[in-house]
Order: C-alpha cells, then structure tokens, then sequence
C-alpha cells in the first residue's frame, strides 16, 4: 500500500508531521516532530515493505532512498555534546561509546574534535586515556593522533 506524508489531526501538536496509508490513517508510530524524521520513516517503509512500493516509480523509490540516507548522515554528525542519553547508550552498545555512555567516539571527527579536548574534565582518567587509544587505534588514527593521547597526564 502507497504512503504519504503530511499534517494529521490524529497526531500531538508536538508531532505534526505524519506517515500515513494512501485511503487510510497514520500508519502505527507514523506521527514525527520534523518533516525530515517522517521522510525517513517514509524511506524506510519504501524500503521494507513490499506494497509500500506499489504506485511509486523507480525515481522516486530511489529519491526516498537518498532522503533516508541524508537522515541518517545528519544523525550521525550530531556533535556528541548534543547526544541523548538513550543515543549515548546506543553507541555504548555497539562499542563507541564507554558502557556508561560517556566519551562516545563514532568517527575521527568526534575522537579529535570532542573526546580529546574533553579528557581534562575526565573523573577516571586513566580508563578514559585507555578508551581514547582503543577507539584511535580502531578508526585507524595516525602517529600524531596517538602521539597527543600518550601525552595526557593521568
């Protein structure tokens, strides 16, 4: 069955932005605060759901694609600082993040730019130097990278 995306009375004012049934309501969890999280979740039904594809053509099939993709891009370059405790716990999980969810490092980006300028206000900081050299030497950091980490004073 096709979706659409609009405005639904059904949805809180806080979440306007709707996914809804071509001829039907909003779809179960359709309601969204942006524009931008409803088109992701529209590319995701595109995606995944076989009669999601009926009545689209293949360019727009491949334009909710590149909508979901440009969603998930913009979530992954939020800066640290502004990350969710349930987010921070996320990348926890997945091994990017310490098991409490602090110092989360999903790229070079956040290693360098965030973490390292971060390290002073660290409580443990022995655990967090080490943390700092295991995420770098995973995301592939370069000598100078490691050579700054090693000088931070525990």
């Amino acid at each position: 069955m096709p979706y659409t995306i609009g405005k639904d009375a059904s949805c809180p004012a806080s979440k306007p932005h709707a996914v809804k049934k071509v001829g039907g309501g909003v779809v179960p969890g359709g309601c969204h605060a942006t524009p931008e999280k409803a088109q992701a979740h529209h590319a995701a039904l595109m995606a995944n759901v076989p009669d999601a594809k009926r009545g689209y053509s293949a360019q727009q099939r491949e334009q909710a694609s590149v909508v979901a993709g440009l969603v998930e891009q913009t979530a992954a370059s939020k800066p640290p600082g502004e990350l969710s405790l349930k987010e921070r716990l996320a990348l926890a999980k997945k091994g990017q993040a310490r098991p409490d969810g602090s110092f989360p490092i999903r790229n070079l980006s956040d290693l360098t730019q965030h973490a390292m300028p971060s390290f002073g206000r660290a409580s443990d900081k022995g655990s967090v130097k080490r943390w700092l050299f295991k995420r770098a030497k995973e995301l592939g950091a370069g000598q100078d990278i490691i050579k700054r980490i090693a000088a931070f004073s525990t």
